[in-house]
C-alpha cells in the first residue's frame, strides 16, 4: 500500500528531537493511518518490539537502542508506505526534517 499523494512534503518529525522522540512522533503518526494487512502487522510487530527494547534496556543503552531500532526498524516501514514518486527521509535542503518529498527534490539538490 502507498499513501495518497496528500502526504506529500509532509513533515513526521524535527530531527532535532532525540530518538525516543523521533520514534514516538512516527508510531503516533503510523496509527493514525489504516494500513494494508501486512504493513499492519509489521506496524503491531514494532509496538511489540519497542516495548521489549524498553523494557530490557538499561537506561544507559536506551538512547543508542533506540536510535538503532528507529532507523532499522521504523524508516524501512515508512518508506514503504511513501506515496508514489516520493520518498520518506531527509529533506534535502534541511536535514533536521524527516518527512515525505518528492524524489524530484533530490535530482535538483543532486544537480546544483
Amino acid at each position: 500500500m502507498k499513501l495518497s499523494d496528500t502526504f506529500k512534503h509532509r513533515i513526521i518529525i524535527d530531527r532535532r528531537k532525540d530518538a525516543a522522540d523521533c520514534i514516538d512522533a512516527c508510531m503516533l503518526f503510523l496509527d493514525t493511518l489504516v494500513l494494508d494487512p501486512a504493513n499492519d502487522k509489521r506496524k503491531i510487530h514494532l509496538k511489540k518490539k519497542l516495548q521489549e527494547l524498553k523494557k530490557n534496556t538499561p537506561p544507559s543503552r536506551i538512547t543508542g537502542k533506540k536510535k538503532v531500532f528507529f532507523y532499522a526498524k521504523i524508516v524501512p516501514l515508512l518508506r514503504d508506505i511513501a506515496p508514489e514518486n516520493c520518498y520518506f527521509g531527509r529533506h534535502p535542503n534541511d536535514e533536521n526534517l524527516f518527512g515525505y518529498w518528492k524524489k524530484s527534490l533530490l535530482l535538483q539538490k543532486t544537480i546544483s
